[in-house]
């Protein structure tokens, strides 16, 4: 997931779909390091409420536009 517009909304979203109760904070810039393969979701733009990040709006066409430094990451509680 590319950290364009990645937020607390999107982190409390992945964090409970991984099975925690939410997020203490959505750090960007690959803080966890880069990943590799394809990028999925670019401008996930979660309203916090959602099941999966399946379910969050994205940019569908700006796959393109990001890069592996820009790796989201979540800490979860």
């Amino acid at each position: 997931v590319c950290d364009d517009t990645w937020d607390m909304n999107d982190a409390n979203v992945a964090c409970r779909e991984l099975g925690y109760s939410g997020a203490t904070s959505a750090p960007t810039s690959a803080a966890n390091g880069p990943g590799s393969g394809p990028i999925w979701r670019h401008d996930t733009n979660c309203q916090g409420s959602e099941a999966s990040l399946l379910n969050c709006p994205f940019d569908q066409y700006a796959s393109g536009y990001c890069n592996h430094r820009e790796d989201s990451s979540v800490v979860c509680y």
